[in-house]
């Protein structure tokens, strides 16, 4: 099984410090990436909106605009991109779980950001929307913050480009998070789910079963779409568009790299021979209030499998990095492997 040799992203660490007392959910995912969006909306666009969503479909240029490309990927900055009219969100929020009790005034917190490809050109637009951000609140007027550090997320260091309102101007370079590397021999693999998991089948939710195929067909699909949106350069592109039915791998045998094309029936055929061998999985918040869980929660716990598990590594070690499922962009999907 093939591996991408180059999937290039850039992780940022931001720190708030919070003006007041700020009460936010354990994992706040889903407010920090609604305020970033509110903020990221070009000011011209604002009085247009009135609860509607930003213009952006007659936007002119939205692969200049951060909120367009950020917040609404479509396929009009992706030539030939044939039927396909939305990709998957090009970053990744990743909160620090909050303690009980929120954030205390005065108190820090911090938060990875990672952007995928091209989407990391607009770190400055991220960190002006975050510095603005901290007037309007992560959840209103009552929740307060100033950004205090920006820093770039290094394999040897950490790097600060933001510190006490003022840019420091220091390059980043993209990290190639397929540059991994990946076992000689693996026979078994625990993966822990440590954010919730939303993984569809058949159109709705999974709830407890998890095979092996589905997982590694949500990855593959979704690894697929991001390079194929935000760093393939313009050559390739009319290839990988031609081939997009259901039944087929998303871009069939037209890239070398991609990890679902060359072996693609040998990968299906190996996927449904691995078992599962022990699934300690419980279903977030569906104990509680299950029209809830259906909305914000998603599979937690634990999940093992047996098996020739080399094939898959590339894509599964990848998967660390871009997490799978639905709600990616706001931190589910995220895990932790062990062979």
């Amino acid at each position: 099984m093939q591996a991408f040799s180059y999937f290039p992203i850039q992780r940022f660490r931001f720190t708030i410090r919070a003006r007041q007392h700020i009460a936010l959910p354990f994992f706040p995912g889903y407010p920090l990436h609604g305020i970033l969006g509110d903020m990221l909306i070009p000011s011209k666009c604002r009085p247009e909106i009135k609860g509607n969503d930003p213009p952006c479909v007659t936007c002119p240029r939205p692969s200049a605009c951060a909120f367009a490309y950020l917040y609404k990927p479509d396929a009009r900055h992706i030539p030939g991109a044939g039927t396909m009219t939305e990709y998957p969100r090009p970053y990744i929020i990743n909160p620090t779980p909050v303690p009980a009790g929120g954030i205390k005034k005065h108190e820090l917190y911090e938060f990875d950001i990672t952007l995928i490809g091209r989407a990391a050109n607009f770190i400055t637009e991220i960190i002006a929307a975050l510095l603005e951000a901290g007037d309007f609140g992560i959840t209103g007027r009552s929740a307060e913050f100033d950004l205090a550090n920006v820093e770039i997320i290094q394999a040897d260091s950490n790097h600060s480009m933001f510190l006490d309102g003022r840019m420091n101007g220091l390059p980043y370079h993209p990290v190639n998070a397929a540059g991994g590397e990946h076992a000689s021999q693996c026979d078994e693999v625990a993966i822990s789910l440590l954010t919730p998991w939303r993984i569809k089948e058949q159109g709705n939710l999974v709830e407890i079963h998890l095979p092996f195929s589905l997982v590694l067909k949500s990855l593959v699909t979704r690894i697929c779409n991001l390079a194929l949106a935000y760093f393939y350069e313009p050559e390739f592109l009319s290839e990988l568009a031609k081939s997009s039915s259901k039944d087929v791998c998303p871009f069939g045998k037209k890239i070398t790299g991609c990890p679902y094309s060359p072996e693609c029936e040998i990968l299906k055929k190996k996927a449904q021979d691995i078992i599962i061998a022990d699934q300690q999985i419980e279903p977030y918040l569906k104990s509680v209030d299950l029209e809830k869980w259906k909305k914000e929660g998603g599979l937690v716990g634990g999940v093992t499998y047996q098996g020739d598990m080399r094939p898959f590594m590339p894509v599964l070690q990848l998967g660390m990095h871009v997490h799978v499922g639905k709600l990616a962009m706001q931190g589910y999907g995220k895990y932790h492997l062990e062979c």
